[in-house]
Protein backbone atom coordinates (compact mmCIF):
# COMPACT_ATOMS: atom_id res chain seq x y z
CA UNK A 1 0.00 0.00 0.00
CA UNK A 2 1.02 3.54 -0.63
CA UNK A 3 1.75 5.90 1.90
CA UNK A 4 -0.71 8.43 2.77
CA UNK A 5 -0.05 12.01 2.54
CA UNK A 6 -0.96 14.38 5.40
CA UNK A 7 -0.90 18.02 4.83
CA UNK A 8 -1.89 19.86 8.19
CA UNK A 9 -2.69 23.73 7.76
CA UNK A 10 -2.84 26.25 10.83
CA UNK A 11 -1.61 29.20 11.85
CA UNK A 12 1.69 29.58 13.57
CA UNK A 13 0.67 28.45 17.04
CA UNK A 14 -0.60 24.99 18.76
CA UNK A 15 -4.18 25.94 20.03
CA UNK A 16 -6.64 23.48 18.31
CA UNK A 17 -3.64 21.85 15.46
CA UNK A 18 -1.15 20.80 18.12
CA UNK A 19 -2.97 17.44 19.48
CA UNK A 20 -3.69 16.71 15.78
CA UNK A 21 0.73 17.30 15.83
CA UNK A 22 1.54 14.56 19.05
CA UNK A 23 -0.72 12.06 17.69
CA UNK A 24 1.13 12.10 14.61
CA UNK A 25 4.44 12.25 16.56
CA UNK A 26 3.26 9.70 18.90
CA UNK A 27 2.15 7.52 16.00
CA UNK A 28 5.79 8.22 13.82
CA UNK A 29 3.54 10.04 11.35
CA UNK A 30 5.27 11.74 8.46
CA UNK A 31 2.89 14.65 7.45
CA UNK A 32 3.41 18.58 6.25
CA UNK A 33 3.12 20.55 9.28
CA UNK A 34 1.97 23.88 6.70
CA UNK A 35 1.88 27.34 9.56
CA UNK A 36 -0.46 30.06 7.86
CA UNK A 37 0.57 33.85 8.70
CA UNK A 38 -2.39 36.17 9.04
CA UNK A 39 -1.44 37.71 6.06
CA UNK A 40 -0.81 34.52 3.81
CA UNK A 41 -4.15 33.35 5.50
CA UNK A 42 -6.22 36.72 4.02
CA UNK A 43 -4.15 37.25 0.91
CA UNK A 44 -4.36 33.08 -0.53
CA UNK A 45 -5.70 30.70 2.21
CA UNK A 46 -8.86 31.73 3.32
CA UNK A 47 -11.02 31.11 0.34
CA UNK A 48 -9.23 27.62 -0.57
CA UNK A 49 -10.44 25.93 3.12
CA UNK A 50 -13.39 24.13 3.60
CA UNK A 51 -15.48 27.04 5.78
CA UNK A 52 -13.22 29.61 5.52
CA UNK A 53 -10.93 28.53 8.23
CA UNK A 54 -8.23 26.10 9.69
CA UNK A 55 -7.12 23.82 11.20
CA UNK A 56 -7.84 21.61 7.66
CA UNK A 57 -6.35 18.22 7.18
CA UNK A 58 -5.72 17.56 3.91
CA UNK A 59 -5.46 13.67 2.93
CA UNK A 60 -4.42 13.01 -0.49
CA UNK A 61 -5.28 16.35 -1.51
CA UNK A 62 -8.87 16.07 0.11
CA UNK A 63 -9.52 18.16 2.69
CA UNK A 64 -11.13 17.90 6.21
CA UNK A 65 -12.16 20.31 8.25
CA UNK A 66 -12.86 21.23 11.54
CA UNK A 67 -10.48 20.38 15.14
CA UNK A 68 -12.51 17.51 16.18
CA UNK A 69 -13.41 16.10 13.51
CA UNK A 70 -9.64 16.07 12.65
CA UNK A 71 -8.78 14.73 15.56
CA UNK A 72 -11.63 12.16 15.32
CA UNK A 73 -10.16 11.22 11.94
CA UNK A 74 -6.91 10.89 13.26
CA UNK A 75 -7.38 9.27 16.76
CA UNK A 76 -9.31 6.43 14.53
CA UNK A 77 -6.73 5.75 12.21
CA UNK A 78 -3.58 5.52 14.64
CA UNK A 79 -5.62 3.85 17.71
CA UNK A 80 -5.98 6.53 20.01
CA UNK A 81 -10.18 6.39 20.39
CA UNK A 82 -10.06 3.81 22.82
CA UNK A 83 -10.60 0.19 23.28
CA UNK A 84 -14.08 -0.18 23.14
CA UNK A 85 -16.73 1.69 21.85
CA UNK A 86 -17.90 2.57 25.30
CA UNK A 87 -14.19 4.24 25.60
CA UNK A 88 -15.02 5.93 22.23
CA UNK A 89 -17.74 7.43 23.36
CA UNK A 90 -16.79 8.76 26.60
CA UNK A 91 -13.65 10.47 24.66
CA UNK A 92 -16.46 11.72 22.34
CA UNK A 93 -18.31 12.78 25.71
CA UNK A 94 -15.23 15.52 26.69
CA UNK A 95 -14.40 16.61 23.45
CA UNK A 96 -17.58 18.17 23.19
CA UNK A 97 -17.82 19.02 26.62
CA UNK A 98 -14.55 20.59 25.69
CA UNK A 99 -16.09 22.71 22.61
CA UNK A 100 -18.85 24.09 25.28
CA UNK A 101 -16.52 25.11 27.89
CA UNK A 102 -14.40 27.03 25.00
CA UNK A 103 -17.67 28.54 24.07
CA UNK A 104 -17.95 29.86 27.83
CA UNK A 105 -14.32 30.65 28.44
CA UNK A 106 -13.41 32.21 24.80
CA UNK A 107 -14.62 35.61 25.34
CA UNK A 108 -12.13 36.31 27.87
CA UNK A 109 -9.49 34.19 26.32
CA UNK A 110 -9.76 35.95 22.94
CA UNK A 111 -9.80 39.08 24.92
CA UNK A 112 -6.35 38.28 27.08
CA UNK A 113 -4.95 37.19 23.97
CA UNK A 114 -5.42 40.26 21.88
CA UNK A 115 -7.48 38.44 19.15
CA UNK A 116 -10.17 40.64 20.14
CA UNK A 117 -11.25 44.57 21.50
CA UNK A 118 -12.96 44.60 25.14
CA UNK A 119 -12.35 44.64 28.65
CA UNK A 120 -9.92 41.98 29.92
CA UNK A 121 -11.02 41.98 33.57
CA UNK A 122 -14.40 42.26 32.84
CA UNK A 123 -14.45 38.86 30.58
CA UNK A 124 -12.64 37.21 33.00
CA UNK A 125 -15.29 38.39 35.94
CA UNK A 126 -18.18 37.12 33.74
CA UNK A 127 -16.10 33.84 32.05
CA UNK A 128 -13.73 32.70 33.94
CA UNK A 129 -15.09 31.25 36.97
CA UNK A 130 -18.68 29.34 34.52
CA UNK A 131 -16.11 28.04 32.36
CA UNK A 132 -13.65 26.31 34.26
CA UNK A 133 -16.96 25.00 36.58
CA UNK A 134 -18.17 23.15 33.40
CA UNK A 135 -14.94 20.85 32.62
CA UNK A 136 -12.05 20.50 35.02
CA UNK A 137 -13.91 19.56 38.17
CA UNK A 138 -15.16 16.41 35.90
CA UNK A 139 -11.42 15.57 34.54
CA UNK A 140 -10.48 15.78 37.72
CA UNK A 141 -12.53 13.24 39.52
CA UNK A 142 -12.05 11.23 35.92
CA UNK A 143 -8.61 11.09 36.63
CA UNK A 144 -9.18 10.31 39.95
CA UNK A 145 -11.33 7.45 39.39
CA UNK A 146 -9.57 6.04 36.44
CA UNK A 147 -6.34 5.31 38.35
CA UNK A 148 -4.31 4.84 34.73
CA UNK A 149 -3.29 8.05 34.77
CA UNK A 150 -5.14 8.54 31.44
CA UNK A 151 -8.24 9.89 31.14
CA UNK A 152 -9.98 7.07 29.34
CA UNK A 153 -9.09 3.82 29.67
CA UNK A 154 -5.58 1.93 30.07
CA UNK A 155 -3.63 4.11 27.14
CA UNK A 156 -3.20 7.41 25.84
CA UNK A 157 -6.33 8.23 23.44
CA UNK A 158 -6.77 12.01 21.26
CA UNK A 159 -8.31 13.35 24.95
CA UNK A 160 -5.06 13.47 26.31
CA UNK A 161 -3.09 15.02 23.70
CA UNK A 162 -6.07 17.91 23.73
CA UNK A 163 -6.39 18.07 27.71
CA UNK A 164 -2.47 18.11 28.44
CA UNK A 165 -1.92 20.63 25.42
CA UNK A 166 -4.74 22.72 26.72
CA UNK A 167 -4.12 22.82 30.61
CA UNK A 168 -0.27 23.86 29.26
CA UNK A 169 -1.45 26.42 27.46
CA UNK A 170 -3.88 28.10 30.42
CA UNK A 171 -0.69 27.60 33.13
CA UNK A 172 1.56 30.07 30.48
CA UNK A 173 -1.12 32.15 30.13
CA UNK A 174 -3.74 32.49 33.47
CA UNK A 175 -1.10 31.05 36.31
CA UNK A 176 -2.98 29.65 39.52
CA UNK A 177 -6.43 29.29 37.08
CA UNK A 178 -6.36 25.41 37.91
CA UNK A 179 -4.93 25.73 41.04
CA UNK A 180 -8.00 23.80 42.56
CA UNK A 181 -6.97 20.66 40.09
CA UNK A 182 -3.67 19.35 40.79
CA UNK A 183 -4.28 15.98 39.04
CA UNK A 184 -4.44 17.89 35.61
CA UNK A 185 -1.04 18.67 36.21
CA UNK A 186 0.36 15.42 36.72
CA UNK A 187 -1.98 14.07 34.27
CA UNK A 188 -0.47 17.24 32.02
CA UNK A 189 3.31 15.89 32.77
CA UNK A 190 2.70 12.30 32.08
CA UNK A 191 1.95 13.33 28.83
CA UNK A 192 4.22 15.48 27.93
CA UNK A 193 7.14 12.99 29.47
CA UNK A 194 5.99 10.45 26.33
CA UNK A 195 9.70 9.81 24.83
CA UNK A 196 7.89 10.79 21.35
CA UNK A 197 5.89 13.90 23.12
CA UNK A 198 9.09 15.18 24.59
CA UNK A 199 10.83 14.78 21.63
CA UNK A 200 8.14 16.86 19.45
CA UNK A 201 8.27 19.62 21.77
CA UNK A 202 11.51 20.02 22.24
CA UNK A 203 11.93 20.62 18.59
CA UNK A 204 8.71 21.70 17.52
CA UNK A 205 8.51 25.70 16.48
CA UNK A 206 8.23 28.05 20.10
CA UNK A 207 4.83 30.25 20.25
CA UNK A 208 2.06 31.67 22.21
CA UNK A 209 -0.91 29.55 22.80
Amino acid sequence: STMVHYKLYYFPSRSVAEPVRQMFAYAGIEYEDVRITKEEWLAEWKNKMTFDQVPVLEVDGKQIPQSLAIGRFVAKQYGFYGKTPFEAAWIDAIADQFKDYWVALAPWFYVHMGYAEGDVEAAKAKCAGPARDMLFPHLQKLLKENKSGFLIGDQVSWIDFMIQEHVTVLEEEFPGYLKDYPELFVHAAKIRALPAIKAWIEKRPVSRG
